[in-house]
């Protein structure tokens, strides 16, 4: 490993450090300045991760239930075996558009108030700073600048942490719909295959006997 990627290597665990170490204190930011706006956006947030498994488990549904309308015939009595998943299927897709607006909304008023709070924050230190800070042009840049940038790294490594546990729970949910589906099939083809095997060692015994 050449030098400079050995440098390169350090300099990403040094930032990857430097953001773990702001976790804390950015979530604390945001908590204190929107407790209540932080739930709601939480509970959106599993909600928004529970939603894509539930519709690949009615879309599943809904394909077993057309296989077996189909196959019984396209009478209504059979056809009214698609109609719960299908009513299902379309309020689950209802519910995806309804809580991302929500969610954006609830993120809208959680920066207002983690902006006032950290404005706020801001102005209590500065009443304890001497009066020839406020004579120096550079102070209202300086103040804008700590109060711009406090209020988006917060709730951009909030962001963050919330599309982390968002996918996470999505990949969870599917994988606990999918695996067993697909551990059914795997025994199916085991069986199968086994039973291939054997038809075709009952047949050699067969053609080798006289």
């Amino acid at each position: 490993m050449s030098e400079e990627q050995v440098n390169g290597t350090g300099e990403v665990l040094q930032n990857a450090r430097r953001l773990l170490a702001y976790v804390p204190k950015a979530l604390k930011l945001v908590w204190d300045g929107a407790a209540r706006w932080t739930l709601v956006w939480g509970a959106l947030l599993v909600v928004q991760g529970l939603l894509p498994g539930a519709s690949v488990y009615l879309t599943k549904w809904v394909l077993d239930a057309a296989s077996e309308a189909i196959g019984k015939g396209m009478a209504w009595s059979n056809v009214q075996l698609i109609v719960i998943p299908g009513g299902l299927m379309a309020l689950v897709l209802l519910l995806q558009q309804l809580t991302q607006a929500a969610n954006g909304w609830v993120q809208t008023a959680q920066s207002e108030h983690v902006a006032d709070y950290i404005q706020k924050l801001i102005h209590d230190q500065a009443g304890s700073l001497d009066l020839a800070f406020y004579e120096s042009s550079d102070y209202y840049d300086t103040l804008n600048q700590a109060s711009s940038r406090a209020s988006s790294k917060s709730l951009e490594v909030l962001r963050q942490l919330g599309s982390f546990l968002q996918n996470g729970i999505t990949l969870l949910t599917i994988a606990v719909i999918l695996i067993p589906v697909a551990a059914q099939h795997v025994v199916e083809l085991s069986v199968l295959m086994m039973s291939l095997l054997a038809h075709r060692s009952i047949q050699s015994d067969d053609q080798r006997d006289p």
